[in-house]
């Protein structure tokens, strides 16, 4: 498998590329597919050693299919980037995280591209966590935002918070 950090370098330099250079196109109500193409145009002449390939774009509640796959010289499948205008819901990280579980040698990533927003928010999923970062369109650059630890209960997926909960105060009368 490529470099994870590479291959994360390459995708924020893919997006300064089009927030550079082709940032008109997230204006565009139905922006999806000329974003994936320019996203992976952009993939494909960073990694020269691989092939970028958009995906069909094909609406299926029940399986995750990619809009773009990046493949290595042999073939392998080793980054596939899932693409939407707004926040993936449960369901669908939950189906990031299950690609992830069966494609250990693959970088699987969300892409939430939403052109009101000064960032896009990417998710980085692996077997064992959920990572969030922020591409800051303004700065250009790739904030790390928070890592979620899964655990598997009836395989199920889900994620836990370390949140601390504070001691309700009693009201006195």
């Amino acid at each position: 498998m490529a470099n994870t950090i590479l291959l994360l370098n390459i995708l924020v330099k893919s997006l300064i590329e089009i927030e550079e250079n082709d940032s008109e196109i997230l204006g565009w109500n139905r922006n999806k597919v000329p974003f994936c193409h320019r996203l992976a145009c952009n993939i494909e002449n960073l990694y020269k050693d691989g092939r970028c390939t958009l995906c069909p774009i094909i609406e299926n509640k029940n399986k995750a299919y990619c809009d773009i796959l990046l493949t290595d010289s042999s073939s392998n499948k080793i980054l596939a980037v899932f693409y939407k205008k707004q926040y993936f819901n449960k369901k669908e990280q939950n189906q990031l995280i299950d690609m992830a579980k069966k494609n250990k040698k693959q970088l699987i990533l969300g892409l939430t591209v939403n052109p009101k927003k000064n960032y896009f928010l990417i998710y980085r999923t692996t077997s064992e966590k959920m990572e969030y970062y922020h591409f800051l369109r303004d700065e250009k650059i790739l904030v790390k935002l928070k890592n979620k630890n899964l655990v598997t209960k009836d395989l199920t997926p889900s994620l836990i918070f370390s949140k601390k909960q504070k001691p309700k105060e009693k009201n006195e009368i």
